[in-house]
């Protein structure tokens, strides 16, 4: 129903169904809007509920449904359009724009806003969700700042997010406490908190870039999305230290990717116990920490690993594996004829990597020449010795 008027048209009815309905400026009243597909640009819905099975797209405009929104399947918004209801499930959703949500919270504090499929960027901008938050069901308007429910750090949840990232949510401006808040994932679910407290960032697939206060939340998270033909890239923004019940505990890495990269940006990555890669594993300037189980108050004691790699690939990209007054850090790497380990290091620099013994793994790569794996024990090592660029 395309109006290629100057005017709006005006529709009022009590049930609509069907296959499809587009509409093109226009304001339409209706108590209950059921549809396979349902498009409406520069235009005003009311209703009750509304349920798109299929497909859906909102250029401009507004829809509103007092009780419930739900868009089964892709839902496309554009310039910028407002969605508000009582409670709103979408699919997957493709941001070619902003899009304003207008939400009330369940009587546990919770936004009832679910995204249950991934949320995709249109050209690579960064659009967002732009959540508005309200205190009750009754109140749909949120005309006041008072009407606005209180955020609270990391315990108000935004959002239920099963397959996208915390990356493509903020608050509205009044909602906001400022610019060193950001939006992070914590299993299912999107909360609020200052960005000085987050260990981890993950880059990408970028429909799932997301921060975590941890690591380990960052690790369950990419299992959950299952995505094994992903390269998935983790960030450490600060000394990153992995524990679990008060004590150091094992790098666990995903095994639902195809790749894990982990880029520490001269950060220490502390854990301890042997480390087994279920896939690729770049390690891109960390400081690789293995220490001992339970440390002292407020300090830990350094310790060694082993690492077991299997078929898989391990790159050591300009990562410290030991200090120059430690025992080596790795006493050994393990793995078959299928593994690799990979020497990566800038291409005006030398770069070392220590370990005691290799076991299994035949096949060395040098980036750049400029690497050497520093084997102490090549009598009981399937490599030998001091391993470079000029004899591997």
């Amino acid at each position: 129903m395309e109006n290629n008027s100057a005017y709006t048209y005006y529709l009022n009815a009590k049930k609509i169904s069907g296959n499809w309905f587009y509409i093109t400026k226009y304001t339409l009243n209706a108590s209950s809007i059921s549809l396979n597909d349902f498009n409406s640009t520069n235009s005003t819905v009311n209703c009750e509920t509304l349920e798109v099975k299929a497909n859906g797209f909102v250029n401009n405009g507004s829809i509103t449904a007092s009780k419930s929104m739900k868009y089964a399947d892709w839902l496309t918004v554009n310039n910028t359009p407002q969605l508000t209801s009582g409670q709103i499930t979408v699919g997957r959703v493709l941001l070619q724009s902003d899009v304003d949500v207008h939400i009330p919270m369940d009587k546990k504090g919770n936004s009832l806003f679910t995204v249950n499929g991934e949320a995709k960027r249109a050209d690579g901008v960064n659009h967002y969700f732009i959540m508005h938050i309200y205190n009750t069901n009754t109140n749909m308007e949120c005309s006041t700042e008072g009407d606005y429910a209180e955020i609270i750090d990391g315990k108000t949840v935004i959002a239920t997010a099963l397959k996208t990232g915390s990356h493509v949510f903020k608050l509205c401006e009044v909602q906001k406490k400022d610019d060193n808040h950001v939006a992070y994932k914590s299993g299912k679910n999107i909360l609020y908190d200052y960005r000085t407290k987050m260990d981890i960032y993950v880059s990408s697939p970028a429909p799932y870039a997301s921060f975590y206060l941890d690591y380990n939340a960052a690790v369950s998270d990419i299992n959950s999305l299952n995505q094994k033909e992903e390269e998935f890239r983790i960030y450490l923004l600060k000394d990153t230290e992995i524990k679990s019940g008060g004590k150091y505990s094992a790098l666990v890495l995903p095994d639902k990717a195809d790749s894990v990269v982990i880029y520490g940006q001269n950060h220490k990555l502390i854990f301890s116990g042997n480390v087994t890669l279920k896939t690729d594993l770049i390690l891109d300037q960390v400081v690789f920490m293995p220490v001992k189980a339970t440390p002292s108050e407020g300090t830990y004691e350094t310790s060694f690993c082993d690492i077991n790699i299997g078929g898989h690939e391990i790159t050591f990209k300009k990562t410290i594996t030991k200090q120059p007054m430690d025992s080596v850090r790795i006493r050994s790497i393990n793995g078959n004829k299928n593994g690799k380990i990979i020497l990566d290091a800038d291409i005006n620099s030398s770069y070392m990597v220590y370990v005691d013994y290799v076991t299994g793994v035949t096949n060395v790569e040098h980036v750049t020449g400029k690497e050497k794996l520093v084997v102490f024990h090549p009598e009981k090592s399937s490599i030998p010795g001091d391993v470079n660029g000029s004899n591997s």
